[in-house]
């Protein structure tokens, strides 16, 4: 409370613009009148969780252990937006043949080993799909994730001019 007392309520975590709107619209501008809130009252207008919730929030409450250890990464993507259609498929596979060549090769030189491939793919109407399959074991092998995300671009019709292709890769869990 001695840092945060004053400070507006979307200070604090988990509570953003339009939260802190309400909350304001109901009299609790900061996150001192916030830890002083009753919890019912609170639950009558967020609900029975969210409400009360908000309550444990501004009084520094939780489950929640701060660390401020970084957390494991457990994907990675790459993707690109062109500045013209792609409507050849043989350049679509080339760019997601690049993206996967990326990508892979940037995770594999960090020692960790790739599981799943995914493919995403926006069309210049800006629809957007995203496909993956799961290796059949996990892999460092660069060519195997280029073969994998290519595999997973065969499953999309390709029948719209292409805007954007991405690749993103789960890693398999640092056990180190």
């Amino acid at each position: 409370m001695a840092v945060m007392a004053d400070h507006p309520t979307d200070d604090l975590w988990g509570i953003g613009r339009k939260t802190a709107q309400k909350l304001a619209e109901h009299g609790i501008h900061t996150v001192a009148e916030l830890a002083e809130a009753d919890p019912k009252r609170l639950a009558a207008i967020f609900g029975p969780t969210i409400g009360p919730g908000l309550c444990m929030v501004g009084r520094g409450l939780g489950g929640t252990e701060v660390t401020t250890t970084p957390r494991e990464a457990r994907s990675r993507s790459r993707a690109r937006t062109f500045p013209e259609d792609l409507t050849d498929r043989a350049q679509i596979e080339e760019k997601v043949a690049e993206l996967a060549r990326d990508i892979g090769g940037e995770v594999i030189a960090t020692g960790r080993a790739i599981m799943r491939v995914g493919v995403t793919v926006r069309t210049a109407a800006f629809f957007t799909r995203t496909k993956a399959a799961k290796l059949a074991a996990p892999t460092t092998d660069v060519a195997e994730i280029e073969a994998a995300a290519l595999m997973v671009l065969e499953r999309f019709e390709l029948d719209r001019p292409v805007r954007l292709l991405g690749v993103r890769v789960a890693l398999v869990p640092d056990t180190t």
